[in-house]
């Protein structure tokens, strides 16, 4: 079941954004433990933007096991270019292992992406209607880069009128699979 989890903003508290590109915060409150206990469920590993040489001292400086090796064991075993398991690229096409954390910056498979800034996915009429909501948020150009960070968002009049115009602009049909021709 792997998990991926976010650095900045879920492990790494990032209170002033990027700045100048260090890792300039502690750990927000509750991360450490939170993903220990993610540990000890299944394997995990950290996503993040950022190099992963960069994110790994900061985990290690907090006890955790962590590595950045992402060669795909097979090829390392074998010089077959045809490699069954990462189809000769040379690189792990999952994280599987359990009490280390890889860092990465590929967005490997994963049962669960634990992530600070993401709009649950369920058809694109409410994507469409939550990314507009949250990007056209006025208190973003004023106040905290994530007014919205640990609460979801809340129905408003006007948010139910940008949902009507996205219901309008989409089409009013329901969200159906597209079903490929037969």
């Amino acid at each position: 079941m792997t998990i991926s989890v976010d650095f900045d903003g879920v492990l790494h508290r990032y209170g002033r954004g990027w700045a100048d590109g260090t890792i300039y915060d502690p750990p927000m409150p509750g991360a450490l433990a939170g993903l220990r206990t993610l540990l000890a469920l299944d394997s995990v590993f950290i996503l993040t933007s950022r190099e992963p040489e960069q994110v790994m001292p900061w985990l290690e400086s907090y006890g955790f096991d962590v590595t950045i090796d992402e060669r795909c064991a097979t090829c390392l075993r074998s010089a077959d270019p045809a490699c069954p398991a990462c189809h000769g690229s040379r690189l792990l096409p999952f994280w599987e292992l359990r009490d280390q954390l890889l860092v990465t910056n590929r967005k490997l498979p994963a049962r669960v992406y634990l992530d600070d800034r993401a709009i649950r996915f369920t058809d694109w009429r409410q994507a469409v209607t939550d990314v507009t909501a949250e990007v056209s948020n006025p208190l973003q150009a004023t106040t905290h880069p994530w007014p919205h960070r640990g609460t979801a968002l809340r129905t408003t009049p006007a948010r139910d009128q940008l949902g009507a115009a996205v219901t309008e602009a989409l089409g009013a049909a329901t969200p159906h699979r597209e079903d490929p021709p037969r």
